[in-house]
């Protein structure tokens, strides 16, 4: 599964749907190898740009070993990373605007807020990914320990497959991170937003009132904190 909100920073085609801002992709994808040289994988719900990036991927590929079971996953999960990395950005971009124009913020709540309820989806399907791809990984390395595959794949092609899947499941727990960091920046904004629409937007009087309660507020926690 993976969301794409509007406005993208990258080149290339647009991925979100409709008038609502965003587009979740609930994709599907079903994988069948047949012993020794035969695999098929089904994939439902996926826009067409992983078509035809897959294709692309895949024509530049001197040659697929179809003794692998997971020949084609390795292709197939390196887009499903793009897609990922776009809805990342697609976060990032407009925290980083929002942190670069703080002036009137606090009439940016409904925006903040909405963009903040994106940027939670986004971390908690990155974190699904990553407990799904590594136990493909686990899987995987379990496979290639067979004694059937054991012999007819070469030990560097297992550890090559191994270790390249590592990899993938490394970028997933990168791009979780950034993801994290984006729901971060943007929470200290919407604080920062809110407490300066409640001092700062008062008339004269009462916002002196304000400063001064706040003040005193902080004086008061101090002197507590105190030894």
């Amino acid at each position: 599964m993976v969301k794409k909100v509007s406005k993208p920073h990258e080149a290339g085609p647009e991925l979100v749907r409709g008038h609502n801002g965003y587009t979740w992709y609930e994709m599907g994808f079903f994988a069948r190898w047949d012993t020794p040289d035969h695999c098929r994988v089904l994939c439902v719900d996926t826009p067409e740009y992983l078509h035809s990036e897959l294709e692309v991927a895949l024509e530049k590929q001197t040659a697929l070993n179809f003794k692998d079971p997971f020949t084609m996953h390795r292709h197939l999960i390196d887009q499903i990373l793009v897609l990922y990395d776009i809805s990342v950005w697609r976060v990032r971009d407009p925290v980083r605007v929002i942190e670069k124009s703080r002036g009137g913020a606090g009439k940016k709540f409904d925006d903040m807020h909405e963009m903040a309820r994106h940027g939670i989806h986004v971390t908690e399907v990155l974190a699904v990914s990553i407990e799904t791809v590594d136990a493909m990984r686990e899987y995987q390395a379990a496979i290639h320990n067979y004694k059937t595959l054991n012999s007819v794949l070469e030990y560097t092609d297992r550890q090559q497959a191994g270790e390249y899947m590592k990899f993938q499941v490394q970028v997933l727990k990168s791009l979780k991170r950034r993801s994290e960091s984006n729901d971060k920046r943007l929470h200290n904004e919407i604080e920062l937003a809110f407490f300066s629409t409640t001092f700062f937007t008062f008339d004269e009087d009462n916002w002196k009132s304000s400063v001064a309660l706040a003040a005193g507020f902080a004086f008061t926690v101090s002197q507590i904190a105190s030894p």
